[in-house]
Formats: C-alpha cells, sequence, structure tokens
C-alpha cells in the first residue's frame, strides 16, 4: 500500500503545536485481495455457516481518503497533553464494493498524555 499526503504544522503559542493533514492511499491487488477478497472457497464455507457471502475479486486502486488534526500542548518540560483528530472514508470500488465492508465513512479520536524523559 502507497500512501499520499500532506500536513501543515504551526505553533501559535510556544507550547502548544498544531497541525492538520489529509492523505490518499493506493493498494496493489494483492493487499485488495487479502483485506476486501472473498476466494470462491471462503464464500462456499461462509454459506455452510450460514453467512451468504459472494465470491468477490478486488483490484488495485485508491482505497481510501482522510484528514486529520491533531494539537500537542506542553505544561512543562516533561509533560503533556496529545490530542488527534480524524475521518477517513473509503472511496475507491475495490474497497467501497467489498461484501466485507460495512462502513466506509470512519471517524476516530484520540487523547493521551505524554512524558518526555
Amino acid at each position: 500500500m502507497l500512501r499520499w499526503g500532506a500536513s501543515y504544522s504551526l505553533t501559535p503559542i510556544p507550547r502548544l503545536h498544531l497541525s492538520i493533514g489529509a492523505h490518499v492511499n493506493w493498494a496493489d491487488s494483492r493487499y485488495g485481495r487479502v483485506n476486501f477478497g472473498i476466494t470462491p472457497a471462503e464464500a462456499a464455507q461462509a454459506k455452510l455457516l450460514g453467512n451468504p457471502l459472494t465470491p468477490y475479486r478486488a483490484k488495485a486502486g485508491v482505497t481510501t481518503v482522510g484528514v486529520t488534526g491533531a494539537g500537542l500542548y506542553q505544561f512543562n518540560r516533561h509533560w503533556g497533553l496529545v490530542g488527534r483528530i480524524g475521518l477517513q472514508d473509503l472511496v475507491g470500488s475495490a474497497a467501497k464494493d467489498s461484501p466485507l465492508t460495512q462502513r466506509t465513512f470512519v471517524p476516530s479520536i484520540a487523547l493521551g498524555a505524554m512524558y518526555q524523559f
């Protein structure tokens, strides 16, 4: 999988560091097959277990696009608070059209503390 992206960082005040970025992911057919594909044998096994999946062959192409925003506020030399928010969407047909795909839009959020030695 290849990932292309760009980001911009700024420090509006000395203890606050912010960044925003965007990315596009491209996957080859092997990645698509492993993560989104269903072989005829897997479809047959799923059908025996009561899950009517159809065979699906995922191809190479753009899989996701996304944006992220992150921030770090340093309380002092050692301690800081870190936050991140992201939005990602499956856009390529190889990923979006797979019978395994249940949701195409994925928001994410993370919050944490950091300690610098």
